[in-house]
């Protein structure tokens, strides 16, 4: 997800995963050793914490919306950025061509059209470079080869969006999915308290 979203729900989504998968562990120790202990406290306090994320959704809602026209306001100057960085490289590729700093004050002439005499680490680095430029236009990062090598900039505009928006449900998804296994914890723990019975569990004090 966005880093602005992870942000904005961070503390609520750990506090809220921590205290299910805490009260989930208990149960499951609970049966393991047959022993009957209360869990209305532990049940309350994992409540607590979803009702922090939910309201936390609510009062953040916008920031769901609003990253994709975010992303339309950025591109002009990625695009300007973009334009920069394709001078910088094209006459730094030319400067390692001629194979030394004592000719870099040439750079001003145009490059020549022959490029069979550039050497491999130079094209290497050029690439590399290359890449890291494209980088730039990759959200959310991943390896440049997800986009087409051909074609401008401006043509993965459509894709990245896409991108941007998986990236958002991705996260709203997850929230709620965790606020639906809350809600089913109620029943786990009234399975538990009825197994405690049937098997006759030892009380949490209780002597052997």
């Amino acid at each position: 997800a966005p880093y602005n979203l992870r942000i904005a729900f961070q503390s609520e989504i750990l506090e809220a995963c921590n205290d299910a998968a805490e009260l989930v562990r208990t149960l499951g120790k609970d049966i393991s050793n047959m022993i009957h202990t209360p869990k209305s406290t532990s049940l309350k306090k994992v409540h607590i914490s979803t009702e922090r994320l939910q309201r936390a959704i609510d009062l953040h809602s916008y920031l769901l919306t609003s990253s994709h026209d975010n992303f339309s306001n950025s591109t002009k100057p990625l695009t300007k950025l973009s334009h920069t960085l394709s001078s910088t490289l094209s006459d730094l590729s030319y400067n390692l061509s001629k194979g030394g700093s004592g000719n870099f004050e040439s750079s001003t002439n145009p490059p020549p059209q022959d490029t069979t005499s550039v050497p491999t680490q130079a094209e290497s680095y050029h690439e590399a470079m290359k890449k890291q430029q494209r980088r730039l236009h990759s959200w959310p990062s991943r390896d440049v080869e997800v986009f087409d090598m051909g074609g401008p900039e401006m043509d993965n505009l459509p894709r990245m969006r896409a991108l941007e928006s998986t990236a958002t449900l991705s996260l709203a998804t997850f929230t709620s999915l965790l606020i639906e296994f809350v809600a089913r914890l109620d029943h786990l723990v009234d399975s538990v308290n009825e197994l405690a019975e049937m098997a006759k569990f030892k009380h949490e004090g209780q002597g052997v």
